[in-house]
């Protein structure tokens, strides 16, 4: 063979070992007798690529032997590479050490970038970059632009354990493009995935996620996953995790794990199970202290003596989580465990154990222990770092601190508003936030008992609704005009309508895609959302406008007690109503009954019955509450999550007008509603039968006063909610407990989901759902409340009326035509004068009308009317 195809052989070595080592062996080129140094250092280099150590570094010492000049220069840095891949750092570094003070810029550069490696593998950032540099400058005006983009990456890498974040990025960036162009798109990969990385550790969560995809993407195009591809997927899952995305989290971590199982690497096996651990911790899922007994056993196996504790400390958490441990005295282990995490520079982590253990201890009634915990393991410190979790955690122990000492917690409170709304900015949606609304919990807990220890009203209510209103307090997202938001809802419609028209043999595959198309817009939602400002420190809450008629009545939930804070000729009373249990249940068994009758198909005698059984519920729950419920005034309920959806004209039947506030508190910035005529418009959905008589009711109720008009598909429907001042939907509606965002109402070309909200520009004054479960409720982290009524006040909606369960078409019609028959009132009155005029009807007629609550402001359908 000629040099030349020597020179083309060792340079395909790099990317297609195995062909390269194929050729060479057929042409007898690597025979014992053979002596063409670069023929047999390229049969090395393919060896090395294809992880064949100790085969690449015969073929090295063979064609070192015979070699001389530039190429045996250029053969000894990959020798030196395959010795410190093997564990011979000091033989590879005599090696490149020699070939550093070669007169060929070129093969110079490599050998020093290879050293800078050599230092970057033992820690020493420092010294890797006084290498890199100089190996750069020289490499860039050379041919070399795969060697150029792996040194760029590496001084990168240097930078990031430097803590220089928007350095390391910028080199990322740099040597991701130069990989581009030579065509390493593993190299690539890489690069993308350390920019995630990077961008996890500053908070900038969408920009990560979005790094990492991109990362995943190009993994998967070159092939093969490589050898890291694992340690990809378990930066996707804390991504994931931090950014609330729990179903997603979890899974990356779990195809972590398989990855690496299949690889047979103990060592990341245990690392991959660890973060399986926390993503199902974070989660609340119920495997979270068996996945970290796993780790532990898996890193005590493998010697890891600090990984050992560490999961020995998930575990503990887990299990004080879940309630499965009450550990009399403070664990032997825990002072090593967390003297290791304090030497591995992980204080973040240390404050969130410390701080979990301290929390509980204080629950428990041992004050001086957790005093003395919080003394000995954490130095008072701020902010480690940039990353908002971290300030957080910071924040969270100088909250524990001042309640131990006896301080003012409302400066604290106010800083913790502030940093946590800054967070909720940044993860974009409130209900991806789970990452952020984990510790607002805990602050709401601690923050929110020691006002309740103080008996103090005024406290209790500012501080309960500081952290209910973390969440939505801050002003509605621009809509989205990302076009792939718009293709993916779209693609969601298209699938839904496959879904209805297909049989059952085909829907298993159909609802396979319609889950991961809800997955992929819920994670181009949180990358796309604009910023939003957080509110400044010491800001007061919004909280509903109070009327001097107005009696509120404010639910609390700390631990398992349930109190009441009660706002009444302009004082707040405090009172202890139960157990959370006790009254869940309660209100568990009226929301049964009340399906039962709505459903109907009873007899006479059995609707009486059943009727009498939830008057006495509703009755039980009435004498939970204090006796200015009973008077004639209007009340203003905020309820915790699991008690928003109940029949309450049942419930306090003397009240004047009811209204629900959710979490959410009213926004400010309303659509003007002069004396000018005003616009209705009216949707209505498929498959009712009575759909028509209640458009009629409405058109001839309102008519004389209003402009009204009527859609029946998708487009006509999001052309009215965004240009008229009340909104009537007549539909099927599909309450999603598992995705609330996703639950939708049927139109005759498809649905129309919550979810679509982000893309419309203005909504509706008023909006009237008459469609089934519209009410529902879910209780998310730190007391969020989630569902539809909760998604159409937080994009601007004022006031809203809603079923909480399935109602009957019939006895619906009838109601909503009563309804807007005096549209000088307000919405909360008309409700309950509607539902006032049926008390002398039958159950099921009774119990259909007070399945319809009515939600956020006292409107007026109609000012001036």
């Amino acid at each position: 063979m000629e040099s030349r195809a020597g020179e083309d052989l060792w340079t395909a070595a790099k990317s297609d070992p195995a062909d390269v080592l194929e050729e060479l062996r057929r042409s007898g080129a690597l025979d014992e007798h053979a002596a063409d140094p670069l023929l047999v250092g390229a049969a090395g280099r393919a060896s090395f690529e294809l992880g064949m150590n100790d085969q690449a570094l015969d073929f090295f010492e063979r064609a070192i032997a015979c070699a001389d000049g530039p190429i045996r220069d250029t053969i000894r840095v990959s020798y030196a590479a395959a010795l410190s891949s093997s564990g011979d750092d000091t033989a590879a570094r005599e090696h490149l050490e020699v070939v550093a003070e070669s007169s060929d810029t070129t093969t110079a550069a490599l050998a020093l970038s290879q050293l800078g490696l050599i230092e970057l593998h033992r820690g020493d950032a420092h010294a890797a970059l006084r290498l890199l540099e100089p190996a750069i400058a020289n490499l860039a005006g050379s041919t070399e632009v795969d060697a150029l983009a792996r040194a760029i990456g590496n001084a990168g890498y240097c930078e990031l354990l430097l803590g220089r974040l928007d350095q390391a990025i910028g080199r990322f960036d740099q040597a991701n493009n130069l990989a581009r162009q030579s065509g390493q798109l593993t190299v690539a990969a890489g690069c993308l995935q350390n920019i995630g990385y990077a961008q996890m550790r500053q908070g900038n969560l969408p920009e990560a996620l979005a790094s990492l995809e991109a990362a995943r993407q190009v993994y998967l195009e070159a092939g093969d996953p490589p050898r890291n591809y694992s340690t990809l997927l378990d930066d996707l899952a804390e991504t994931y995790r931090i950014a609330g995305l729990r179903r997603e989290s979890v899974d990356a971590a779990q195809s972590a794990v398989r990855a690496v199982e299949h690889g047979g690497n103990a060592e990341k096996l245990a690392d991959a199970t660890f973060r399986l651990a926390l993503c199902r911790f974070d989660s609340a899922h119920s495997g979270a202290a068996d996945a970290a007994r796993e780790a532990n056993k898996l890193h005590r196996a493998a010697g890891r003596h600090v990984w050992e504790r560490r999961s020995r400390l998930l575990v503990l958490e887990a299990e004080l989580a879940s309630g499965s441990t009450r550990p009399d005295d403070i664990p032997p282990w825990l002072a090593p465990a967390i003297d290791d995490l304090v030497a591995a520079g992980r204080l973040p982590e240390v404050r969130r154990v410390v701080n979990s253990l301290g929390l509980w201890l204080l629950h428990q009634g041992h004050g001086h222990r957790a005093h003395e915990l919080l003394d000995t393991h954490l130095p008072t410190r701020s902010a480690e770092s940039s990353n908002l979790m971290n300030d957080v955690e910071s924040l969270m122990t100088e909250a524990l601190r001042a309640r131990l000492r006896g301080d003012p917690l409302e400066p604290i409170a106010a800083t913790v508003s502030a940093t946590l709304q800054a967070h909720a900015a940044r993860f974009g949606d409130p209900e991806l936030r789970a990452g952020a609304s984990r510790l607002t919990e805990r602050f709401r807990t601690l923050f929110v008992g020691a006002a309740l220890e103080s008996e103090d009203a005024d406290a209790v209510v500012r501080m309960e609704r500081r952290f209910r209103a973390l969440s939505f307090s801050v002003p509605r997202a621009t809509p989205s005009r990302d076009p792939e938001i718009a293709a993916l809802a779209q693609g969601i419609r298209d699938l839904e309508r496959a879904l209805a028209d297909t049989d059952v043999a085909d829907r298993t595959d159909l609802a396979e895609q319609l889950r991961t198309l809800e997955s992929e817009l819920r994670q181009r939602s949180l990358r796309t959302r604009p910023a939003r400002t957080p509110a400044t420190p010491g800001v007061a809450v919004r909280t509903p406008a109070l009327a001097d008629e107005d009696v509120m009545h404010l639910w609390v939930r700390h631990g398992e007690a349930l109190h009441l804070a009660s706002h009444e000729d302009g004082r707040w009373g405090l009172e202890t109503i139960g157990t959370s249990v006790e009254v869940e249940r309660l209100a568990d068994t009226i929301r049964s009954n009340l399906r039962r009758l709505i459903r109907g198909g009873l007899r006479p005698e059995a609707a009486d019955r059943r009727w009498t059984l939830l008057d006495e519920d509703c009755r039980r729950m009435r004498e939970l509450l204090p006796a200015s419920a009973l008077h004639d005034k209007d009340l203003v309920l905020s309820p915790i999550p699991e008690l928003v959806a109940l029949p309450w004209s049942l419930i306090l039947p003397e009240a004047a007008s009811l209204r629900v506030v959710p979490s959410v508190p009213a926004d400010e910035t309303r659509r003007p509603s002069g004396d000018r005529r005003a616009r209705m418009g009216v949707v209505i959905g498929p498959r009712l039968e009575f759909a028509e008589s209640e458009s009629n009711e409405i058109l001839g109720a309102v008519s004389e006063i209003v402009d009204v008009d009527i859609a029946r598909d998708l487009e006509s429907a999001r052309r009215q909610v965004q240009s008229v001042d009340i909104l009537h939907v007549v539909a099927h509606g599909e309450w999603r407990p598992d995705s609330p965002r996703f639950s939708s109402v049927e139109l005759r070309d498809g649905r129309f989901a919550l979810h679509e909200l982000d893309l419309l520009d203005t909504v509706p004054r008023i909006v009237v759902l008459a469609a089934c479960d519209a009410g529902q409720h879910v209780s998310a982290d730190a007391g969020e409340v989630l569902g539809a009524s909760a998604a159409w006040i937080h994009a601007g909606v004022s006031s809203m009326i809603a079923p909480i369960c399935e109602v009957d078409d019939a006895s619906t019609a009838a109601l909503m035509g009563a309804l807007y028959r005096d549209l000088a009132l307000a919405v909360p009155e008309a409700l309950r004068k509607v539902q006032r005029s049926l008390d002398s009807s039958g159950p099921q007629t009774r119990a259909n009308a007070a399945a319809f609550i009515a939600l956020g402001r006292p409107e007026k359908f109609v000012s001036g009317s």
